[in-house]
């Protein structure tokens, strides 16, 4: 069966009589996914005459606990919604086997749709899985962000969680609006779109609005590009490899040109080795608090410096420098210099001397976060 981008469809057919699947599956960031779930339960539940509700979750939802929830029937109500919550998913919880072909019991088990509904909340899937093709064959599976999906759909999918979002919240979101804010927060990390979200909707609600346009969007998320880039060059001075990826990632999608980015990284860079060799010169190995800073590391930069601050950490506010002094000492000077000296080739590939700047700019971003990491 073909994957959904959101519940509209199923939650449409079940409002229109249709008989529940017996499997469900949700696959996505379970905060962001909540919402569809909660309303494809309340669905499920309206097709009964009476219905309980069994929910699992986390480390509750191993496969024998889920088995015991399917196969036990209800004693009071004609049919049994069992709803797991886990970010691991089913397929993958202690004790099973990662793509095992046979089904586990509460799939070869289940009773059938009239008396248990399974509706599965999951971050992680194994497409190889028998579970995952049993679902996929006899239930339905709802992917907002679907694996080899377009760009297009994939927006579209975004775009349908924002309108789905605020109408959650008794608003309606005009298009531009929402082309705007996805065009500010792009469409891959559905955790940043909801956060944007919630932004809109508190400042709607603040005002007294029950409409988002796109000037709502312009003054309440105006910040969020700039929060992104600090998010980038936080994760690089903390040495987190994965993160530095994923802050770049989401940038790109935004549609920040890569020289421009490659700019910021610049600056950034230059600064961590100022403060590193003056840190050195210094003889400070380690900062503390930002009030030892204050009364002790400053003044020794200052004196290394020959009394003044120079260059590119002139003119810092007290607290950004201290910033930027406790990422530098996560580097070493040869790094610094190489990854400054770097920039010249970088620059060249993403003028047009690489296929894929953005793949460049990776790259180097990951020379830059790679090693230790103290962050």
């Amino acid at each position: 069966m073909p994957i959904h981008r959101s519940c509209d469809t199923i939650l449409d057919r079940l409002e229109h009589g249709e008989s529940p699947a017996p499997f469900y599956m949700l696959v996505g960031d379970v905060g962001v996914l909540a919402g569809q779930a909660e309303r494809l339960v309340e669905a499920v539940k309206a097709g009964f005459q009476s219905c309980d509700v069994e929910i699992l979750r986390d480390e509750e939802a191993t496969e024998g606990r889920i088995e015991e929830a399917v196969t036990t029937p209800s004693l009071f109500s004609q049919a049994k919604i069992v709803k797991v919550v886990s970010p691991q998913g089913p397929c993958f919880s202690r004790g099973a086997k990662a793509g095992r072909r046979e089904l586990p019991g509460w799939v070869r088990r289940h009773p059938g749709a009239s008396s248990c509904v399974v509706i599965l909340v999951t971050q992680a899937v194994d497409r190889g899985s028998a579970v995952f093709k049993t679902i996929d064959q006899d239930g339905e599976i709802v992917e907002p962000l679907a694996a080899g999906g377009s760009a297009k759909e994939q927006e579209a999918a975004a775009s349908a969680l924002v309108r789905e979002w605020c109408s959650a919240q008794g608003l309606e979101v005009e298009a531009m609006a929402v082309k705007e804010l996805l065009g500010m927060v792009g469409h891959g990390d559905l955790g940043a779109l909801r956060q944007e979200v919630d932004k809109l909707v508190s400042a709607a609600k603040g005002r007294g609005a029950r409409r988002i346009v796109q000037a709502d969007v312009a003054s309440v998320c105006v910040s969020s590009r700039e929060e992104a880039v600090y998010v980038l060059t936080d994760r690089v001075g903390a040495r987190d490899l994965l993160g530095s990826v994923k802050a770049l990632a989401r940038l790109i999608e935004q549609g920040i040109p890569p020289l421009a980015l490659l700019q910021t990284l610049a600056a950034f860079l230059r600064r961590l080795l100022m403060a590193k060799a003056l840190l050195d010169s210094a003889g400070v190995e380690g900062i503390g608090s930002f009030q030892s800073f204050k009364a002790r590391v400053a003044p020794a930069m200052s004196q290394a410096a020959g009394g003044e601050i120079p260059g590119p950490l002139k003119g810092m506010k007290p607290y950004g420098l201290f910033k930027v002094c406790q990422a530098a000492l996560r580097f070493r000077l040869e790094e610094l210099v190489t990854g400054v000296a770097s920039l010249a080739d970088v620059d060249l590939q993403l003028k047009g001397g690489h296929p894929d700047p953005s793949l460049a700019l990776e790259a180097f971003v990951m020379r830059l976060a790679g090693g230790r990491s103290n962050g």
